[in-house]
């Protein structure tokens, strides 16, 4: 299978509460590379990419 990346945002309760310790986590797990961030409008933003099947 191959490798995809797509950009998402996160919002609603995603800021001071861990969220991209475990966005991070769980991309590890699933053998992806990328970023997560925090915006000024209190969203996440992230980019994953990987294998189609754990992105």
């Amino acid at each position: 299978m191959s490798d995809i990346a797509i950009k998402a945002r996160i919002a609603g309760r995603v800021q001071g509460v861990a969220f991209r310790a475990w966005t991070r986590s769980e991309a590890q797990r699933r053998g992806l590379s990328g970023w997560a961030r925090n915006e000024s409008d209190g969203s996440v933003l992230a980019l994953f990419m990987g294998p189609a099947n754990e992105v």
